[in-house]
């Protein structure tokens, strides 16, 4: 609706009127109208003029109603979402409406907010926009694949554990995905027991998954036992055992050792006395995880074979417990010593009980040594020669000669108290059982008188006492070689 002010006709003669083509206050269209004012005088000449009035739209179009923000799950499989809305309503004061649109309805939309904007333009090119947000949300958790089932496994030899390897799961997901984490890597070690291996992934919108798997390490492998091996030991002479200072054994395991024992004690230390002959030793290990290994060992304990009864039993052993008698201790049964009497009693039990005499230590009794022949018993007194000490009758100052040296050591000691000799026998020159001064005089005789000579043994040989039975006898003389 447009107003103006009205012109004023003026004319030389009065009556002049005028009148226009569009009356004031008209409602004028959208554009350009032309208004002509005509003006007539009372004598009929008449004047027109013009103007024009433009109408000029200035007022935007209206969204009477418009998509609003909106949040959307992905679909699935998807990393974005399809989403349609419903065509505005608009209104405008004018015709010709446009209407344009950052994203067609239906368009797929990635996960995250993305602005959509409405353009509405009308045929005068006011314009307006509408803007809502589209939230797509990834709810869709990442998908772990090849994750390996539980896992049985024995430990790696010599190690208390095993190094253990696997292929990598596959990570997928709808969208893009973290890098794996895992608590352990293929070829990790691990040791005996269970462990539990797990993997995670998420997605950039937070969706976190886990999935895990067992590796169990069992320990089968056995123990090791190590010895001296087999051992062969001799007994002390005289004995039928051996007291064995066996060195200990030793165990060794890829894990943890618990116990060593030997099969004679129970224990970690089989040393101790042995009997003759061989011992089985089984040497047991265990570890911790019951795993158990058995060593045998042989301890051998040899003597001295002689078996002279040849009862196919070693004759210290017999002796040793008893089963034959050993009277002298020579390591013999009396069974097999030499009874050169025939009394049933070896000779050297005789010598020891004192029932024999040995005087020339042979150990052999002095009377079988005469009945042998290996002894001689000149004097005849059962007793042999060489156990008898020599000497050289009238040979008292033991110079080795007899000579009035001799009959001068008589007299002085008889009558002036001198030394005696250690051989009564020998100052017996005249061999009558005593020593008198007729010894004195018999050796002075013999000597310059050409009286007989001392009887045996002497006076130029050594020997034994050919009348051992006269009282007299020879403690030590030292004139023979």
């Amino acid at each position: 609706v447009v107003m103006w002010s009205e012109p004023e006709a003026v004319d030389n003669c009065p009556g002049a009127t005028y009148s226009s083509d569009i009356a004031n206050g008209s409602a004028l269209a959208l554009g350009s109208t032309l208004v002509t004012y005509t003006v007539v005088d009372a004598a009929g000449n008449s004047f027109e003029t013009s103007f024009t009035v433009t109408v000029e739209d200035n007022q935007s179009p209206v969204f009477d109603s418009a998509p609003q923000d909106i949040t959307l799950n992905s679909d699935s499989g998807q990393c974005s979402a399809a989403h349609s809305w419903a065509a505005p309503q608009t209104s405008d004061n004018c015709p010709n409406l446009n209407l344009n649109t950052s994203h067609p309805s239906g368009s797929a939309f990635s996960v995250g907010t993305t602005d959509v904007t409405m353009f509405l333009t009308d045929g005068s090119n006011n314009t307006v926009q509408h803007t809502f947000t589209i939230t797509v949300v990834d709810i869709e958790d990442p998908l772990l694949s090849g994750v390996p089932t539980d896992m049985n496994l024995t430990t790696d030899p010599g190690v208390c554990g095993a190094n253990v390897d696997w292929a990598l799961p596959v990570a997928t997901d709808n969208c893009d995905v973290s890098d794996l984490v895992s608590s352990y890597d293929p070829g990790d070690f691990f040791e005996i027991g269970t462990t539990t291996v797990s993997y995670s992934v998420a997605d950039g919108s937070g969706n976190l998954v886990t999935s895990s798997f067992n590796i169990t390490i069992s320990d089968e492998e056995a123990p090791i036992i190590g010895t001296t091996g087999d051992l062969t030991i001799a007994a002390p002479a005289g004995t039928c055992s051996a007291v064995v200072d066996l060195p200990a054994a030793t165990g060794s395991d890829n894990c943890q050792l618990v116990a060593l024992t030997n099969s004679l004690n129970g224990g970690s230390d089989a040393s101790g006395i042995f009997e003759y002959g061989s011992t089985l030793i089984t040497w047991t290990a265990t570890d911790s995880a019951g795993n158990v290994a058995t060593v045998d060992q042989t301890v051998t304990v040899t003597v001295d074979m002689t078996d002279c009864n040849a009862n196919g039993a070693p004759d210290v052993c017999e002796i040793v417990e008893g089963s034959v008698l050993d009277c002298d201790g020579n390591g013999i049964p009396d069974e097999c010593d030499t009874d050169c009497d025939g009394n049933g009693i070896p000779d050297a039990c005789d010598l020891a009980s004192g029932s024999a005499e040995d005087c020339n230590g042979n150990d052999i009794p002095d009377s079988c040594d005469l009945a042998g022949g290996t002894s001689i018993d000149t004097n005849g007194n059962a007793t042999p020669d060489e156990c008898e000490p020599s000497f050289r009758r009238g040979d008292a100052n033991e110079d080795g000669s007899v000579d009035i040296a001799d009959a001068i050591f008589m007299l002085y000691t008889l009558m002036l108290n001198g030394p005696q000799s250690g051989c009564a026998d020998a100052t017996d020159s005249n061999d009558s059982g005593s020593h008198d001064i007729a010894d004195a005089v018999f050796i002075l005789t013999y000597q310059f008188a050409g009286g007989e000579a001392p009887s045996a043994p002497g006076p130029d040989t050594c020997g034994v006492d050919a009348t051992p039975n006269d009282g007299l006898g020879c403690d030590s003389y030292n004139g023979c070689p």
